[in-house]
């Protein structure tokens, strides 16, 4: 059988270094195009950030791929939402943002949810029993 891995693509991208250390949105989706289409073509795979600006543009740009929004502090599930102008396929908050609610409220939303990062077990095993897509992990070898 020939695996083929699922790809949590994460964009790096910060508005205050936009047209500096990196490109703005637009150019930036180009350039992930570009990638995609060369290296990705045969792997399923979803496309995340922390900058809601970028999957904004990402997701008008390309708006058959899937997309996740990373979460790394308490927020308000809608009004993030809101900001973003549309549903994203994953929502990703850090795992120490988890509970039982936020993860339904999530579900009841339509998307799924991958936290991370999740690198002990005491971590682990107060997560999961949550309904997650799934995390992720510089040690994956101590979840399997």
């Amino acid at each position: 059988m020939d695996y083929k891995p699922f790809i949590a693509l994460e964009v790096k991208s910060e508005i205050k270094l936009y047209g500096s250390y990196q490109p703005f949105p637009l150019d930036f989706c180009k350039i992930l195009m570009d990638f995609e289409k060369k290296y990705l073509s045969n792997y399923q795979y979803f496309v995340q950030s922390f900058d809601p600006l970028f999957l904004k543009t990402y997701h008008k740009t390309n708006p058959n791929q899937s997309t996740g929004l990373l979460i790394e502090h308490e927020t308000n599930l809608i009004k993030e939402l809101d900001f973003l102008g549309y549903k994203p396929d994953y929502y990703n908050p850090e795992h120490i943002l988890l509970s039982e609610k936020l993860c339904q409220s999530i579900k009841d939303l339509g998307m799924k949810t991958y936290t991370w990062t999740v690198n002990n077990t005491t971590d682990y095993d107060r997560i999961k029993n949550l309904p997650l897509e799934g995390i992720i992990t510089d040690y994956p070898e101590r979840f399997i």
